[in-house]
């Protein structure tokens, strides 16, 4: 098979922006010891699993292969069992740390399932599954939809939410701490209002850096606050109401 781009972490990649229950230097730790595990990574998108998992395959040394749905699915009956067990075996012999992303996508439950198709392709991934003994992550961001079967083989399954008000203050005070001089009464103004935005994630503040390159604007206080105010507010089911920005 067609090897994956290589995947890498993001240089300002920081390990404390991401809101997990798990213990994240120690499941490192783990890693780095026993080079073997299967993982469910889960939650909304942009909560930075995918990062995650190209930090943990840089701090292992391991190369990361990572394949998403659009390269397993197959159009013919059987093509996607067969593009399945090519991904494990490209990941053995690469001895590569293996990321799933879109999971859900063929990992359905295969309750209802109408086709034969729908199950074998869960059954091939399974046997894959117990077969592998390396690292295998699978992200999603519909846990619900997952067969049971395919949760029960994961080793650990890690909630990725999106960023406590501390989180969000942190990352906040790291973009701003770019832009020369930084006006503190701004500041000050806009760091209440983005803490009250309870639904951003690492992905939100990485989309309003790439609108200020676009715009050539600077990172201002009230420039990025707005920008993520559009961002939590276009967000399926978004509660979020304007609270005041400074334009």
């Amino acid at each position: 098979p067609v090897a994956a781009p290589a995947t890498t972490a993001p240089v300002d990649f920081d390990l404390n922006l991401l809101r997990v229950e798990t213990d994240l230097h120690r499941l490192t730790q783990g890693l780095t010891r026993q080079r073997q595990g299967r993982l469910c990574f889960y939650g909304p998108p942009g909560t930075g699993k995918s990062a995650f998992a190209a930090w943990l395959a840089q701090q292992l040394a391991m190369p990361l292969l990572r394949k998403q749905a659009s390269d397993l699915l197959g159009m013919f009956v059987g093509q996607t069992e067969q593009q399945i067990a090519a991904m494990f075996k490209d990941a053995r012999e690469r001895k590569a740390m293996l990321l799933i992303d879109e999971a859900d996508s063929f990992l359905r439950t295969r309750r209802g399932a109408h086709q034969r198709w729908e199950v074998s392709q869960v059954n091939e991934l399974l046997v894959q599954m117990e077969r592998y003994e390396g690292i295998l992550i699978c992200a999603t961001n519909l846990m619900e939809d997952l067969d049971e079967a395919v949760l029960r083989r994961f080793d650990l399954k890690l909630g990725f939410q999106p960023l406590s008000p501390a989180q969000v203050e942190r990352r906040f005070r790291q973009l701003i701490a770019g832009t020369e001089p930084v006006d503190e009464r701004e500041l000050a103004a806009a760091l209440p209002q983005v803490r009250a935005l309870t639904n951003l994630t690492p992905g939100d503040f990485a989309v309003a850096q790439r609108q200020a390159r676009l715009l050539d604007e600077p990172l201002t206080p009230s420039w990025l606050a707005a920008a993520l105010l559009v961002e939590s507010q276009a967000k399926p089911g978004s509660r979020q109401r304007p609270i005041g920005f400074v334009n």
